[in-house]
């Protein structure tokens, strides 16, 4: 990131060119020569929208000047081999409990994917690389029946009042709370192949992280 700040991203990206060819000749070549075929194959494309877009600003009248600019070979290699891991925030509306979740007694409202190591834009966005998706409205009022049911079990005797007529997405700026937390959990715990972090909010809006579930046992976190 610092180097475009400082517009230095050319001489960094010919720099890492260099180290990989050197250290890595054949890697680099096989890499190259993929490289220069899809830009071959994709340059007509590519030049029609440019020259759409072009019009379509000039039109308007917005000054713009339009650049092109493609992956280096070193960010190519590093992105095709880096170890991928999914993460998966599931998230159930108000009223539900994290537990009737890790039960399989509801279905997720709310699934938000990443791939591990979480990647971030130049300017830090993290939103851009993001996946979700939402349950479907008939199966959001099962869970809610679903949830009443064992409420009424438990002699609490609940009414339809404590749900959300339709299911509220988690805002953006708790599921980046959630995203630096899943970091400081990796800096602190050996990463597991799979683990389950079991978080609920209070009334408050406060975030709650009750435990982890890994491979080798519960973990308690006493973290609010």
């Amino acid at each position: 990131p610092l180097a475009y700040c400082i517009g230095a991203y050319r001489l960094k990206s010919e720099l890492e060119d260099l180290s990989l060819k050197y250290l890595y000749p054949d890697k680099y070549k096989r890499i190259e020569e993929t490289k220069l075929k899809v830009e071959s194959d994709s340059s007509h494309c590519l030049e029609e929208m440019l020259a759409t877009i072009n019009e379509l600003l000039t039109n308007k009248g917005i000054p713009h000047e339009i650049k092109v600019r493609t992956k280096n070979i070193y960010g190519i290699n590093i992105r095709v081999n880096r170890t991928i891991k999914t993460i998966a925030i599931e998230c159930v509306g108000k009223g539900f409990d994290v537990s009737d979740l890790n039960r399989g007694n509801i279905s997720p409202h709310e699934s938000i994917y990443f791939d591990y190591p979480i990647e971030f834009g130049w300017q830090n966005e993290w939103w851009k690389f993001i996946k979700i998706s939402f349950t479907s409205s008939n199966q959001f009022q099962s869970d809610k029946f679903s949830r009443l049911k064992k409420l009424n079990d438990f002699g609490l005797n609940p009414s339809l009042d404590i749900f959300d007529d339709k299911y509220k997405p988690l805002p953006f700026d708790i599921v980046e709370k959630l995203i630096y937390y899943i970091l400081k959990i990796d800096e602190n715990w050996m990463l597991s192949d799979e683990y389950v972090v079991s978080i609920s909010m209070n009334i408050d809006g406060k975030l709650v992280f009750w435990d982890i579930q890994t491979p080798s046992g519960k973990m308690k976190i006493l973290l609010k």
